[in-house]
């Protein structure tokens, strides 16, 4: 279609319903045996622009919305004898949602605005199961897996609402984000990372607005799922790389100004191995109570730091180490696993730190002298404002501090 532009009377009004601009092709194209659908557009979107029902429906309430897709290209194929392998491929230069609202008889109203440039999105799964009697344990032990992955240039969130005693207003923003994630019977992987990434959101009934914004940020975690009677891995992965509240937020921690409002940076990165004796697919929290006497279905038999980096205020904390545990030993700590092993933590700049809090009145002198003196059964000087730290977990049952029993 060269140009589409339609006007439905509904209820007296006027919907305009943008279809399709300058191309929009789609089809179904048999790949030796396979079917494959295509859909290539450079604009296709629809538009609800001005509606409004009468007041005896809906007591003249406004609806103006659009879902705009630009450049779009779409690719769903099927393949395998049973058609149970897919991959799909789905990309556009921008994705454009608008949508403002008007309650009168709830005294509400709004907008919210969701802007995507520069999508791709990237799927596949293969051995789909489509019967309903096959669960997912089963489906992944025979060899299903789902993998996925999407990248977003800048995105934008923004919205206002407002009812007749409060309103809320805020706004999510980033230049680059990624997504990745795969579901096999290894288990379940997931990644995200974003950068210059901002979060503002203000409300009548917050004292001050909430402004944040980051260079990078990251998160995931790997999760097995299935029972396979032998330790399977794990882990988790956090990161903020220069985090940067804004002064008036800071301003509630250090009114009187005296406390460097620099960047926050924060790395911890865990993994370990852990033994299944059920499948999680099928976890039920509400079995697992004391009441009901049965054991949690997830043994922990390792767990690594492999990398944990905090620095805040000039002060940082670096830490790395391990622990191993004996499942069959449930007495020395109480009920739970006897640990082996031993955590080093470097700290940096703690005095300093402990010293600009008093300045700034946060801390008194008293406090920070009990502060400094607990730091001192825990860590030893090595440096100029530098303390180092070695917990371990001995395998008699002790905790010792820097060679110190501390139990």
């Amino acid at each position: 279609f060269s140009e589409i532009s339609r006007h439905l009377p509904i209820f007296g009004e006027t919907v305009n319903a943008l279809a399709a601009r300058k191309s929009l092709g789609w089809a179904v194209i048999p790949a030796k045996g396979a079917p494959v659908l295509q859909i290539n557009s450079s604009l296709i979107g629809v538009q609800l622009k001005e509606f409004t029902l009468p007041e005896k429906y809906q007591g003249n309430n406004l609806l103006d919305t659009s879902l705009i897709f630009r450049g779009l290209v779409s690719n769903q194929a099927f393949s395998g004898a049973k058609q149970d392998n897919s991959k799909s491929a789905f990309k556009a230069d921008s994705i454009d949602l608008l949508l403002n609202f008007d309650v009168p008889m709830a005294k509400m109203n709004g907008s919210i605005n969701y802007e995507l440039d520069d999508i791709s999105v990237i799927s596949r799964q293969d051995n789909f199961q489509s019967a309903t009697s096959v669960d997912l344990a089963t489906s992944l032990r025979q060899g299903y897996y789902a993998l996925g992955s999407y990248t977003l240039g800048k995105g934008l969130v923004e919205f206002n609402l407002s009812s007749s005693d409060s309103n809320l207003k805020g706004k999510v923003a980033s230049e680059n984000s990624e997504v990745s994630s795969s579901l096999t019977q290894d288990g379940l992987l997931f990644d995200a990372y974003f950068t210059n990434g901002i979060f503002k959101l203000s409300s009548s009934a917050f004292p001050i607005p909430i402004d944040i914004s980051v260079r990078n940020a990251n998160y995931g975690f790997t999760l097995p799922l299935l029972n396979k009677n032998e330790p399977q891995g794990f882990g988790v992965r956090l990161g903020v790389l220069d985090l940067l509240i804004s002064r008036d937020l800071w301003g509630i921690l250090d009114p009187s100004n005296k406390l460097p409002n620099q960047p926050i940076n924060a790395s911890i990165s865990l993994t370990g191995k852990s033994t299944l004796s059920e499948n999680l697919t099928d976890f039920r929290s509400d079995i697992y109570t004391e009441n009901n006497g049965n054991q949690f279905p997830v043994e922990v038999e390792e767990i690594l730091l492999e990398k944990l980096n905090l620095s805040l205020m000039g002060a940082s904390l670096q830490g790395t180490g391990g622990l191993l545990f004996d499942n069959d030993d449930l007495s020395t700590f109480n009920g739970y696993p006897k640990p082996v092993g031993s955590f080093e933590f470097l700290l940096s700049g703690a005095n300093a730190l402990v010293d600009k809090l008093i300045d700034s009145g946060i801390v008194d002198p008293d406090t920070a002298m009990g502060a400094r003196m607990m730091l001192s059964m825990f860590a030893v000087p090595t440096g100029d404002d530098e303390l180092r730290s070695q917990i371990e977990f001995n395998s008699l049952g002790h905790i010792l501090a820097n060679g110190q029993r501390l139990r």
